[in-house]
């Protein structure tokens, strides 16, 4: 028996779907389904969903009274959904139906022609029409993957530079902390934390029991303790705390408590996972490159923790547990519940979560599989102003560069919050192209004669160091 059809569902802060509606007159008609405008605030982008919308199907439905009956279910195999590529030819497309017609023509909206077709037999009522996205050869990675269950909570840090960003599945907010000052993001790279005080907390919320939690990272540098994900009912290790973390030794740690018993931890050192407040703690060694997007998934099902990198089979033990049930209102991201651990240094692109699911290695291949097909940005082969981060700006000639990075594309604009204390900007900072604090900031000096006596000490203390 074939499976149940599964739809990907455009969200909105009110409804699972954006309404329009529209009355039969028995004459043609454009109906607008939506305007790519419904999805550029609180609700989730187009963009986000479908780049590339092979094998995928729009599913209209109307509902006459209380009823909602599949009215129509259209391929989109043909349709042009190049949508959001700032600055480029294809910006603002989308795909065009006429009922019982193919993808004709796009500009802007997504609808179809009324061509006075019955709406449903018998029946001389309001429609209310509707859309979902059909599963087919274009997967979100924070939406459902065939084959796979659908997580029970998904952010994805690609398209969201806002200061909020939505639960894509649950609704358990993430809140993005730094933005503006130690944290950037783009629709290539996520959101960029600099190891100093950027971070994204997660609302409060009760789960346990078997669990998968996975993230798209990439380390800029590793430091004695960083956290990919930390999420516990209070600070410190010891609060029903679940916490995967990089140490410097390029080791994934998977750290697990249970009951809050502080100093009657584990007594009998005997690692039995029935023990109350027992902490374990699972590790990989060799788990993390820095500089490189590495995929990680882990599961924790019972004493057996699984831990998968990038789509593969990476470590296997039965010393660890899974995590009780609790509301845990201490999650984050790039922050540790333990406040002597460092800030993450790096990028994330989304972080998935299912609850009461350890996914296979099968399953989990699948998922690695489907990590980019819909969600990474790219504008063919000019730059465009997605590929930047918030503090970069497009190079002057960038239209005529080549690829997808935004070392390519973009160039750093320096900020006074990236001074040290007593430097400045330099004079002609804006137009630099650096790392951060290098190329950017200068010793202050307000006289000419505090100048000369900074420029002597800095070159004596070269002079010695030399």
């Amino acid at each position: 028996m074939a499976s149940e059809p599964q739809y990907i569902r455009f969200r909105s802060t009110t409804n699972p779907f954006v309404d329009r509606s529209g009355t039969q007159i028995g004459a043609k008609l454009d109906t607008q389904l939506f305007m790519l405008s419904d999805f550029t605030t609180n609700v989730q982008n187009l963009t986000n969903m479908v780049t590339n919308a092979g094998g995928a199907y729009l599913c209209f439905s109307s509902m006459d009274a209380s009823a909602e009956t599949a009215w129509a279910i259209l391929p989109m195999s043909n349709a042009a959904w190049e949508l959001g590529c700032s600055g480029t030819a294809n910006s603002g497309k989308g795909a065009y139906y006429s009922l019982g017609l193919t993808a004709a023509d796009g500009n802007g909206w997504v609808g179809f022609r009324d061509e006075g077709r019955e709406k449903q037999p018998g029946s001389t009522a309001t429609i209310v029409y509707r859309f979902g996205i059909r599963v087919g050869g274009c997967i979100i990675p924070w939406g459902t993957v065939p084959g796979v269950s659908t997580p029970s909570h998904a952010w994805d840090f690609k398209h969201s530079c806002s200061s909020q960003v939505t639960d894509s599945v649950g609704d358990v907010r993430a809140t993005l902390n730094g933005v503006g000052s130690n944290m950037s993001c783009s629709k290539i790279g996520g959101v960029r934390l600099d190891g100093s005080g950027s971070y994204v907390s997660y609302g409060s919320w009760t789960w346990g029991g078997v669990t998968t939690i996975e993230a798209y990272v990439k380390l800029t540098s590793l430091s004695a303790s960083q956290s990919v994900f930390d999420c516990a009912s209070g600070e410190g290790r010891l609060s029903n705390d679940v916490a995967l973390t990089a140490s410097n030794d390029s080791a994934l740690h998977v750290l697990v408590s249970t009951a809050s018993i502080n100093s009657n931890n584990d007594n009998n050192n005997d690692n039995n996972n029935n023990d109350a407040g027992l902490t374990t703690r699972v590790s990989s060694p060799s788990f993390w490159p820095t500089s490189t997007w590495v995929h990680v998934v882990v599961t924790m099902d019972g004493p057996q923790v699984t831990i998968y990198k990038d789509g593969a089979l990476e470590q296997q033990l039965s010393s660890g547990q899974q995590p009780d049930r609790a509301r845990r209102s201490h999650c984050y991201t790039g922050k540790s519940n333990v406040g002597t651990d460092e800030f993450l240094t790096g990028s994330i692109a989304y972080v998935r979560m299912w609850n009461g699911v350890a996914v296979n290695t099968s399953e989990v291949a699948m998922i690695y599989a489907h990590r980019q097909d819909c969600s990474t940005y790219t504008c063919g082969t000019n730059c465009g102003n997605g590929e930047c981060y918030s503090d970069q700006r497009l190079i002057s000639s960038a239209s005529q560069i080549a690829g997808q990075s935004d070392v390519l594309c973009c160039e750093h604009v320096c900020s006074e919050h990236e001074c040290r204390s007593g430097d400045q900007l330099k004079s002609n900072a804006s137009s630099l192209y650096g790392q951060r604090g290098t190329d950017c900031c200068e010793i202050a000096s307000t006289t000419s004669m505090s100048s000369t006596t900074t420029t002597t000490k800095t070159a004596t203390a070269t002079t010695s160091s030399t």
